[in-house]
């Protein structure tokens, strides 16, 4: 099984830091779990669990999310 490049997502300027990776990757996970109508299909489907493939499309860029704190300004 292939390790996903965790830090090449934490270099990014989208992420910027491993506490942040966590939590934009366990609401995509979440989402992914109990899906609504709003919700993105699954874009990654390499891993058999939800928190991996979150993960993997945060790294490949394949999801865009938005910065709640950056909205609100």
């Amino acid at each position: 099984m292939p390790l996903l490049d965790i830090d090449k997502a934490i270099g990014s300027e989208e992420v910027g830091s491993r506490f942040r990776l966590v939590n934009v990757a366990s609401k995509r996970a979440r989402e992914l779990n109990a899906p609504t109508e709003n919700t993105l299909p699954q874009q990654s489907t390499e891993y058999s669990k939800v928190t991996t493939n979150a993960l993997n499309e945060i790294i490949r860029h394949e999801i865009a999310f938005v910065d709640d704190q950056q909205e609100s300004d």
